[in-house]
């Protein structure tokens, strides 16, 4: 919590670590970082909540996951 409450930018993969965001100061940079195929939006409401600038990036498939969607 004092590590994210004193870090003026956070950048992440998705997951429940980053539920700590809940204790960053309002203007705190987040980066959440998604696999291709899961945006979800929980962070997303935790740095809105806190007044945190929130950014997200979806990765894309590997290409062995693209030829398996074809």
């Amino acid at each position: 919590a004092e590590l994210f409450r004193r870090a003026r930018v956070i950048a992440g993969v998705h997951g429940s670590a980053l539920h700590n965001i809940l204790f960053s100061k309002p203007g705190t940079k987040v980066l959440e970082i998604f696999p291709y195929d899961y945006p979800e939006l929980s962070n997303y409401s935790l740095a809105l909540h806190g007044h945190c600038d929130y950014y997200y990036m979806i990765g894309e498939p590997l290409e062995a996951e693209k030829k398996a969607l074809s």
